[in-house]
């Protein structure tokens, strides 16, 4: 069963994220902030992590450089789940303009159907 991160400070959004996921069949861990994040994806490899970008202690900027520092994480696929950009300031997972940016974004309000789609494209069906 393919394993997924879920790193986001909101509970309601790590709650809806774990249940629909795992109803989806997939194994989901979750962590309230990027340090916990580090190191939940250090200890537990997942296959996919789902990133908040504002976050208070360490923000998703700062936890994707440390899991990119890291031997353990440093290939593991990252989608960035923000409120940060607007639904129509995403286009096709990238920010507008910056397609060629290896780097996905998923903006809230969370539709799940787009998230299973990033989510499958990235490490398939469970």
């Amino acid at each position: 069963m393919k394993k997924i991160l879920v790193i986001d400070d909101e509970e309601a959004i790590r709650f809806f994220l774990e249940k629909e996921l795992s109803e989806a069949g997939y194994s989901v861990l979750t962590a309230e902030n990027g340090k916990y994040g580090v190191q939940k994806a250090q200890e537990q490899k997942p296959d996919l992590i789902l990133l908040d970008i504002k976050m208070p202690e360490m923000d998703g900027g700062e936890t994707v450089e440390l899991l990119r520092g890291d031997s353990r994480t440093k290939n593991t696929p990252i989608i960035f789940v923000t409120g940060l950009v607007e639904k129509d300031e995403v286009e096709d997972g990238f920010i507008k303009g910056s397609k060629g940016v290896d780097q996905y974004f998923i903006a809230k309000p969370l539709n799940m159907d787009e998230v299973l789609q990033f989510v499958h494209a990235s490490i398939g069906k469970s």
